[in-house]
């Protein structure tokens, strides 16, 4: 059984097919990568896995649960958890507060617990903490625990956004761009991160246009034009593709 399966799966805004009659699967522990050209409707199939968007057709089922028109916070309960393209963190709160945000989720605090900080309260608040700071220690950001987002640079941000993620323990994460504006040396430390990450059995799925990053981690790859479907397979079959070459890579691009 896999763990995400996506069944023609279609978001139109009016006459614009941005994702259409998509279909594929995620199977646990793999590394699920989709590229594309700019408007192809990758970060489309995102926002509708995420509950950010009612599909217009079509299912998505994570863990045998259909989740397609799902809230966002309904869907991260289940343990489908995103970053964005944009980095998104709260910029006046804490590295550890942002990270502790994620550690939230999964409180079990009632509001009477919260409203008087109770022993349980208390119990479970210092359990969160402590794991965020785990989290922040295994993302290498431990040493700016205080530190106020606004002053992070940005690959530190990617990392404290992607601390939030982890925080929420998900089963699924979705990483919408990650690379943007690494440097190579920075890339290469992201994919050994992503590794990691894949090692404490968390199933990772990649929007991504760095080719480096994507032929070097993936396990499998889907090729997306127009909000269709081109290719489909292992990397280096995917990236020998006449149509994904004719529509995304080009012919310098050698794999």
């Amino acid at each position: 059984m896999s763990l995400l399966a996506v069944e023609s799966l279609c978001m139109y805004f009016g006459g614009l097919k941005a994702v259409d009659k998509i279909s594929f699967s995620v199977e646990e522990g793999e590394i699920f990568t989709i590229i594309g050209p700019n408007g192809a409707g990758k970060t489309t199939v995102f926002n509708v896995l995420t509950g950010f968007l009612k599909p217009t057709a079509g299912k998505a089922i994570f863990l045998e649960k259909e989740i397609q028109g799902q809230k966002p916070h309904q869907i991260a309960n289940y343990g489908l958890t995103r970053t964005y393209q944009h980095t998104s963190v709260f910029q006046k709160l804490s590295v550890l507060d942002n990270a502790l945000i994620g550690s939230h989720r999964n409180l079990t605090n009632s509001a009477l617990d919260t409203l008087l900080h109770t022993r349980s309260w208390k119990g479970n608040e210092a359990s969160a903490k402590k794991e965020a700071l785990e989290v922040l220690g295994f993302l290498g950001i431990a040493d700016h625990t205080d530190t106020i987002a606004a002053n992070l640079v940005h690959g530190q941000l990617r990392l404290l956004e992607l601390a939030i993620a982890l925080c929420s323990k998900p089963k699924l994460l979705l990483l919408d761009e990650p690379a943007t504006g690494m440097n190579p040396e920075e890339a290469l430390k992201l994919m050994n991160l992503i590794y990691k990450i894949r090692d404490l059995g968390i199933t990772i799925m990649l929007v991504e246009h760095n080719m480096s990053v994507v032929m070097s981690i993936s396990d499998r790859v889907m090729a997306m034009n127009f909000g269709t479907e081109l290719a489909l397979g292992k990397p280096k079959e995917v990236a020998n593709n006449e149509e994904v070459i004719a529509a995304y890579l080009g012919g310098g691009f050698k794999c």
